[in-house]
């Protein structure tokens, strides 16, 4: 299974809120310098963050800001913002139901259902602020290899 890096951009620019509050402007340059990729894209995500209530970008002033408390937002919240409440696995639907296969499809379709549910119970489970307790703990020596700009 795969899923796009929406959701991952997405935590990027929710976590950078929080980290950079009251630092520096949030902007969708600044993630994007960061992350590598293009501000177009982390300005489309901060859209779809704005238009589920999770941030607002004031027009005029730059930067953003989260409209809720990190412990209240949890990562299935921001997966289904960027990546909808669809399923995250396709069962080919075209299977004869009278036949084997068709038994085999309702097996797969039954799996598939139980490892969707137990991902989304995972996610939420999690909070950004456990992401943000997570980054505010030391580092390792190993870890410090990088810079936060």
């Amino acid at each position: 299974m795969q899923t796009s890096v929406r959701f991952s951009i997405a935590v990027h620019i929710l976590l950078c809120a929080c980290v950079y509050s009251g630092q520096k402007k949030v902007t969708s340059d600044l993630i994007a310098a960061q992350i590598g990729t293009n501000p177009v894209v982390i300005r489309k995500i901060m859209r779809n963050l704005n238009d589920a209530g999770m941030i607002e970008s004031p027009v005029g002033i730059g930067g953003i800001r989260l409209l809720q408390k990190p412990e209240n937002i949890t990562l299935q919240d921001v997966f289904k913002v960027v990546e909808g409440d669809g399923h995250l696995f396709r069962v080919h639907d075209a299977v004869s139901k009278d036949t084997p296969a068709g038994r085999i499809h309702d097996v797969v379709a039954e799996s598939f259902g139980k490892l969707e549910s137990a991902m989304d119970e995972t996610m939420a489970s999690m909070t950004l602020g456990q992401l943000i307790r997570d980054y505010e703990r030391p580092l390792k020596k190993k870890d410090t290899s990088y810079i936060l700009l």
